[in-house]
């Protein structure tokens, strides 16, 4: 009998054993793998999940359940050190299987927790993977950018708690508006992704304006006052005005030699790699003569940069626009049917069927009609209530009718014997198409609206202005909030000598969706299917990206 009682006390020991530290490899999974995604979420979001809450909960019964086994096997223990004191041999085979029988229960009910804690893992695990899935597909845009965002966040992370940062700062700065600010803000961006640097925003304040979805671009005055009294170099490609490099042929190649030197001949990442801080000012965007380099061509290929999205790719990676922003446009979004999330171009899920993805959409046609800053101070000759009918303007909105008819009428007249129309052909034929007027001169909002009721949206309770111009907030914020907006037309119509259109359309990140007319003439352009901006065009009219 005490061989049996010995016996047994080891398999229940051994068992406890086994038990704990089942406990312990679900405790430190959970601990290792899921705690840290789990606090960061809730740093973020403010939220516990409530099946985190759950699985505290089931740890500290676990806990409690592992705590009263121990104080069981001491009372065992205790029995049978007390052996041969009983004078009864039954009364003491008596209490010991009670204890047992109280041990077994306990251990079971301790089994049962554990099951039900790894239930509660897997279910934490596939939430974890839904949330990563979430945050990221609203920040990271895989489907038209490549693969270096990812990348680039992880080492952004790595740079910035190292003892050895370095730093490529852009001034966006000069008495310009948004557009030029940005086609410099991007260009930098770039040369900071290739050169392996932290990229940061001076001379102007985009706080208030944009979230920073992936990397924190800001830097205070007194940080880069800091930043040059160590290893600092400022580069300066704004050498002339756009007027004078126009106007002066001879200081035109001076300074396109000086750009090619700065972006197209070389290498970012070896050419200063002893100083920590570069400062880079701009005259206008090298985007496409970076795609070029010498150095980094296969660099940018493979990293799946492409000239054409590179633009809307960059622009959605530093910027989202804050709630504030966004709900000034938010009604348009929603009048005009946009699916899309407000702050990635399209969404970044996969479709389940790509070869037969019929969704019917509206088709949308966004029309920019630059009349110019003597709009902004009253004194526009082609801004007031016979605008509509001034060749100059009328050309934009014909510009619409010819791509909507392209699109529509000539399609369906196709005559041929192996031809017909499918069910899913008779259905794009009554997609409905809306055109979204964006424009300085808020009459010609009132004018097209009440023309084209049906099918013109367009903001006319906002007051408009130039960034550079307006001491209003509100008016201030509405700029940025269409400029946003607009980059979610299907095609655009834009004017030529504008930055603010153009930049706006990139952000779409389509193929061969941008149409330019030149407001100064009357009838420059046809406008159809095949009729569109090449890049190369788009990029090197008025302020190069």
């Amino acid at each position: 009998m005490k061989h049996y009682k010995v016996k047994h006390y080891r398999i229940l020991i051994l068992v406890l054993i086994i038990f704990i530290s089942a406990v312990s490899i679900y405790s430190n999974f959970n601990r290792k793998n899921e705690g840290p995604f789990i606090e960061k979420t809730i740093q973020k979001y403010g939220e516990k999940p409530e099946s985190q809450t759950k699985l505290i909960e089931l740890l500290e019964l676990q806990l409690k359940s592992q705590i009263e086994s121990l104080e069981l096997l001491k009372k065992q223990e205790e029995l049978l050190e007390q052996e041969n004191n009983y004078d009864n041999e039954s009364e003491k085979i008596k209490k010991y299987l009670i204890s047992n029988a109280e041990l077994k229960k306990k251990q079971e009910n301790g089994i049962e927790l554990l099951n039900e804690l790894k239930e509660i893992l897997k279910e934490q695990e596939n939430k974890n993977i839904k949330y990563y899935e979430y945050f990221n597909s609203n920040t990271i845009d895989y489907k038209y950018c490549g693969f270096w965002q990812k990348q680039y966040n992880e080492f952004y992370k790595e740079m910035e708690n190292s003892p050895h940062k370095k730093y490529l700062i852009i001034k966006a700065v000069n008495n310009t508006g948004w557009a030029d600010k940005l086609t410099r803000i991007i260009t930098g961006f770039y040369v900071a992704l290739l050169s392996g640097r932290l990229f940061k925003i001076t001379g102007i304040n985009l706080e208030e304006i944009f979230e920073k979805p992936n990397i924190n671009w800001n830097i205070t005055d007194k940080e880069i006052e800091k930043l040059k009294k160590k290893s600092y170099k400022e580069l300066d490609y704004n050498k002339m005005d756009a007027y004078q490099l126009f106007t002066n042929e001879f200081k035109y190649k001076e300074v396109e030699e000086l750009y090619d030197e700065g972006f197209l001949y070389t290498n970012f990442t070896s050419n200063y790699e002893n100083i920590d801080t570069l400062m880079y000012s701009i005259q206008n965007g090298k985007i496409l003569r970076m795609s070029e380099n010498l150095f980094h061509k296969q660099q940018i290929y493979d990293m799946g940069i492409r000239p054409d999205t590179a633009f809307g790719c960059a622009y959605e990676y530093l910027f989202k626009p804050k709630p504030n922003i966004i709900n000034m446009v938010k009604n348009i979004y929603d009048k005009m049917g946009i699916k899309r999330n407000y702050y990635i171009g399209h969404n970044n899920k996969i479709p389940k069927d790509l070869i037969r993805n019929n969704e019917v959409e509206p088709i949308r046609i966004g029309i920019q009609v630059r009349t110019g800053d003597n709009t902004f101070k009253g004194n526009s000759n082609i801004c007031n209530k016979d605008s509509l009918s001034l060749p100059k303007i009328a050309q934009y909105f014909e510009c619409a009718e010819e791509l909507e008819k392209d699109i529509f009428e000539r399609s369906s007249n196709i005559k041929h014997k192996n031809f017909s129309l499918s069910k899913e052909d008779e259905s794009l034929k009554k997609r409905p198409v809306y055109w979204y007027l964006l424009t300085d001169c808020k009459i010609l909002r009132d004018l097209a609206k009440k023309k084209w009721p049906n099918k013109v949206f367009t903001i006319t309770d906002q007051n408009i202005d130039h960034v550079e111009l307006t001491h209003d907030e509100n008016t201030y914020n509405f700029a940025f909030a269409e400029h946003w907006f607009f980059g979610e037309m299907d095609y655009h119509i834009i004017t030529k000598n504008s930055s603010y259109g153009r930049t706006a359309s990139l952000r779409r990140k389509l193929f061969n969706h941008i149409f330019d007319i030149e407001i100064t003439q009357e009838k420059t352009k046809r406008c159809g299917l095949m009729s569109y901006n090449s890049y190369d065009d788009t990029a090197n009219n008025w302020i190069e990206l």
